[in-house]
C-alpha cells in the first residue's frame, strides 16, 4: 500500500480490519476468482475509483506511520527516563 499502487487482497483475516476511507477501503478485497476479475476490470476502467483506492491507501499509511512512529517515540522517554 506504501507504493501507492491500488493493491488487490483476497478477503482474509488478515485484512478484515482494513478501515473504510472516503467509501473504499485502503486496497481492494476480493472474495472469489469472480470477484477478483470483476475488481481488476473496475480498476482499469474506472479511473475515480482507482484513484479513490489509492488516496484511501496513501491516508492509511501515513496514519499507521504517525500512530507506530508514536510509538517509538513513547518507548525512547520511557527508556531515557529509566537511565
Amino acid at each position: 500500500m506504501g507504493s501507492l499502487v491500488p493493491t488487490v487482497v483476497p478477503n482474509s483475516r488478515h485484512f478484515e480490519n482494513l478501515p473504510e476511507i472516503n467509501g473504499v477501503t485502503p486496497a481492494v478485497i476480493y472474495s472469489d476468482i469472480y470477484d477478483l476479475r470483476r475488481k481488476i476490470v473496475r480498476l482499469i476502467e474506472d479511473e475515480e475509483y482507482r484513484k479513490k483506492v489509492s488516496k484511501a491507501a496513501e491516508r492509511y499509511v501515513e496514519e499507521i506511520e504517525v500512530t507506530k512512529s508514536q510509538k517509538y517515540i513513547k518507548l525512547f522517554e520511557e527508556l531515557t527516563r529509566s537511565c
